[in-house]
């Protein structure tokens, strides 16, 4: 314990005390030496209110992500790590891990997955005076107007009081501070009454209700796009059926065409045949009429002769 209030003494006496203390948490961190850093960084969450100047909102945000990663490193990753590395967000929600303690991607995602669920914490007025005069109030080191919100959870508050000196002390935000002032009459800022516990709780709440939604948009892109593939399909069908009918009404139509052709054929040829049935008879009775013509010059002929006969002989008589 002798070392925790050495530290936050040095602290108190030094602008950047917070800064160098972390500066040492990190060394321990890089050189694996966990029981070391716990010490440093409860050193250095006591110190961060004693600042004699606003702290950067990434050096704050150090202080949580720190403890996450021993806890990553030698304890309960499944909740303490996460806890912790929630809290680095509602500081910082754009927060950036330290490659050089954190080199695995995997770990690195599940900082950055946490990301989505702080987002849907509830937000919680600044309750910021409107007019301070020459007291300024920082929170994770940055000015903010009345107007701001703040994410569920811890928060550091500076205040610069009207002496020109630095007071502060960690808020959890759920309602704003009744009166930031207090601190600068050495007073404690009352408690919130909500919780980064109760920040989760909605946040868990707003995520299932999300998922819900992404669910249904999904659901009903899949159903869109089901029923525009059964459009497609049955309009392809139809045009192959309606292909199939051309090509049987076309097979039809040949179909008629060559039964036309076939029966003006046979009546062609039945035409032909009776042309040359009725060609043939004038031929035979042309033949006959000639055979009989001859016939009779034959008879004619030879009566003639016959009489020529006679009546040579009659005349010789």
């Amino acid at each position: 314990m002798s070392l925790i209030l050495a530290l936050v003494v040095a602290a108190h006496a030094q602008d950047f005390g917070y800064v160098a203390i972390m500066a040492q948490a990190r060394q321990a961190l890089i050189a694996k030496d966990y029981k070391t850093a716990k010490t440093l960084l409860t050193a250095a969450e006591a110190a961060a209110p004693t600042s004699s100047s606003p702290l950067a909102q990434s050096d704050i945000a150090q202080l949580p992500f720190y403890r996450g990663l021993v806890e990553w490193r030698s304890g309960d990753r499944d909740k303490a790590a996460l806890d912790w590395w929630r809290r680095v967000l509602v500081v910082s929600p754009q927060f950036e891990p330290d490659i050089e303690l954190l080199p695995e991607a995997d770990a690195q995602d599940v900082l950055y997955a946490l990301r989505g669920e702080v987002r849907n914490y509830q937000q919680s007025p600044t309750g910021l005076p409107d007019e301070a005069e020459d007291v300024l109030v920082f929170i994770d080191g940055k000015r903010l107007a009345p107007e701001d919100m703040l994410t569920f959870g811890r928060h550091l508050v500076q205040v610069r009081c009207t002496d020109g000196n630095f007071e502060g002390a960690w808020y959890e935000y759920g309602k704003p501070p009744a009166d930031y002032l207090t601190v600068c009459n050495g007073g404690s800022l009352a408690s919130s009454g909500a919780t980064a516990a109760d920040a989760r709780a909605s946040a868990k709440v707003a995520a299932a209700k999300a998922a819900a939604d992404r669910k249904a948009t999904a659901d009903k892109a899949t159903a869109e796009k089901s029923a525009k593939e059964a459009e497609k399909k049955a309009a392809a069908e139809r045009v192959l059926a309606d292909k199939a009918a051309a090509e049987k009404s076309a097979k039809e139509a040949e179909k008629v065409l060559a039964d036309k052709a076939a029966a003006e054929k046979v009546l062609a040829d039945k035409a032909a045949a009776e042309k040359a049935t009725a060609g043939k008879a004038a031929a035979d009775k042309v033949t006959a009429d000639k055979a009989a013509a001859d016939k009779v010059t034959a008879d004619k002929a030879a009566a003639d002769k016959a009489t020529a006969e006679k009546a040579a002989a009659d005349k010789a008589a």
